[in-house]
């Protein structure tokens, strides 16, 4: 948090819970302009832990990528529901059998982690869970997009004066534009956009095509069945989808789960925190919007409504 309330950013992306405490815990005048992309991310644990269900994370250690983070919410509501209590302790502290405790690692230390079983299991954004499977002796537990259906994984962020500044409006249109006619354009084109991306191609990722191409593509219900990492199937969602509208439905949900989470720090600023209040105060609508409308192939992505308002949705959240 403290980087950037000494830095100027004008755009940059986020994990998706991450700018509610920027905004509303360190005063940091951010704005979420859109979503980078839907679902995309997934609970990898070892081969050889024993984990088939939530159940037997107790006694576990389990990494995510920071405690403002979609996958920190949905592991400890998966743990929860399962009877198990989500812990954070240094990790040669002994558990309860029915406690995991969790850990922060970053996202390309996680694999290895895995590998090396100083952890047991752990919640990240692609194609970090697909390394896991291909390379670190790792299985799909869940996908998060099968517990929230197009959940937002990262986000668009902006620097407040920038959203507000008439001189910049025609620079951050701009920006929404090809956000969005980039997600169209990976939706459209999966497979050649996998090869580009990783170190086959373009090298953006320094991950061989078979990895990059298993986050992006790979998402078969038969073949996620021990343990059943899909299990709402009648949801039509794939691995990753890419859609930018920020639903304030999800902005709302988002505030709601984290005062249900166990986090460190200073936490105190949720507890008055208004749901409905940070969907209005946090988000701006208006260049994803317009980008929106001047592109509507958008609404062809499976984590779009594809009945009444497109803009509008009920969260499902189904453990």
């Amino acid at each position: 948090m403290e980087a950037f309330s000494a830095h100027r950013f004008n755009l940059t992306h986020l994990l998706a819970p991450i700018p509610v405490a920027m905004r509303y815990n360190t005063n940091f005048p951010v704005k979420v302009t859109a979503w980078d992309h839907t679902n995309g991310s997934a609970i990898c644990v070892g081969k050889d832990t024993g984990i088939t269900t939530a159940a037997d994370l107790g006694g576990k250690q389990f990494a995510v990528p920071y405690w403002y983070s979609n996958h920190n919410i949905i592991s400890q509501k998966l743990m929860r529901q399962a009877g198990i209590k989500p812990v954070i302790r240094p990790q040669d502290a002994k558990l309860a059998p029915d406690e995991c405790n969790l850990v922060v690692l970053a996202p390309p230390s996680m694999p290895p982690a895995l590998a090396a079983k100083t952890i047991d299991g752990y919640c990240v954004a692609e194609p970090f869970a697909a390394m896991g499977e291909l390379k670190a002796g790792g299985k799909i537990l869940r996908f998060t997009g099968d517990v929230w259906k197009g959940h937002p994984c990262c986000v668009v962020a902006m620097h407040e004066e920038d959203v507000m500044d008439p001189d910049r409006a025609e620079w951050a249109q701009g920006v929404h534009n090809a956000i969005i006619e980039a997600q169209i354009y990976i939706s459209e084109n999966r497979e050649k956009m996998a090869e580009i991306l990783s170190r086959d191609g373009k090298k953006y990722y320094p991950f061989p095509k078979e990895v990059v191409q298993r986050a992006m593509m790979y998402y078969d219900a038969a073949y996620y069945k021990n343990p059943h990492a899909i299990k709402h199937t009648e949801w039509g969602q794939d691995r990753i989808n890419f859609q930018a509208w920020p639903y304030p439905s999800a902005t709302e949900l988002n505030v709601r789960y984290l005062k249900d989470s166990v986090l460190t720090g200073d936490t105190k600023f949720l507890d008055n925190l208004d749901p409905t209040h940070v969907a209005e105060d946090l988000v701006n609508y208006h260049f994803v919007k317009n980008a929106l409308e001047s592109h509507p192939k958008w609404r062809n992505d499976s984590s779009v409504p594809h009945s009444g308002d497109p803009y509008t949705r009920e969260e499902l959240f189904v453990l």
